[in-house]
């Protein structure tokens, strides 16, 4: 709601603001979802601004990464793969934008949909470079879709606490543990967090 960045230590003390409403470089409308590549550059979701802006580590606004496609761009989350491209949730066509890290788009995959490789509530993405592999949280749908980074379709996983519950796919989140080989993913209507190993158990 205060439309900011909050920048804390390692230990959790306080060290500056970034952003603050609006559509100026280094404002936000709603932003929601956030990561840092190898160089401390910070790319931010800025859903109602239909943009993701890439922050320098200063905290000053460096540019910003828009779809080329036309019509509507819509990021709720972003996440930096080990090749430093970028992965965005795009909630208005319902797809995966993947840029490189120049900004351009160099693949986009996922669309509107009950079938396999679809979506109908794009709330999160995780990345798991060392498998080849894409999450993306569905959980209108009540389940998390895999791709290889390609964006072909692999699998549907079933989320069982997201199914059949009203408002189960509000703010859904996952991230991936490569090294443990875990995925979490956010569960709010039962108040938990899930771990699924990397085939979805």
């Amino acid at each position: 709601n205060n439309n900011r960045l909050q920048k804390f230590s390692d230990d959790g003390e306080f060290l500056a603001v970034i952003g603050g409403v609006g559509a100026e470089p280094g404002r936000f409308r709603e932003p929601s979802g956030v990561a840092i590549d190898d160089k401390g550059n910070i790319y931010v979701a800025d859903f109602l601004n239909h943009r993701v802006q890439k922050i320098g580590p200063d905290g000053i606004a460096a540019t910003e990464l828009k779809d080329n496609e036309g019509g509507d761009f819509a990021p709720r989350d972003v996440v930096v793969g080990s090749d430093q491209s970028l992965y965005v949730a795009d909630d208005a066509k319902m797809r995966i934008v993947k840029f490189d890290r120049a900004g351009a788009i160099i693949a986009s995959f996922g669309s509107k949909g009950t079938g396999d490789g679809q979506v109908e509530q794009l709330t999160s993405v995780a990345v798991d470079d060392k498998g080849d592999r894409v999450f993306v949280a569905d959980p209108r749908q009540g389940r998390i879709v895999v791709f290889d980074r390609k964006g072909t379709f692999i699998a549907n996983w079933p989320v069982a606490e997201w199914q059949g519950v009203p408002n189960a796919w509000y703010l859904q989140d996952i991230v991936i543990d490569s090294e443990r080989k875990r995925i979490y993913a956010t569960s709010t209507q039962t108040d938990e967090v899930l771990a699924f190993d990397m085939i979805g158990t």
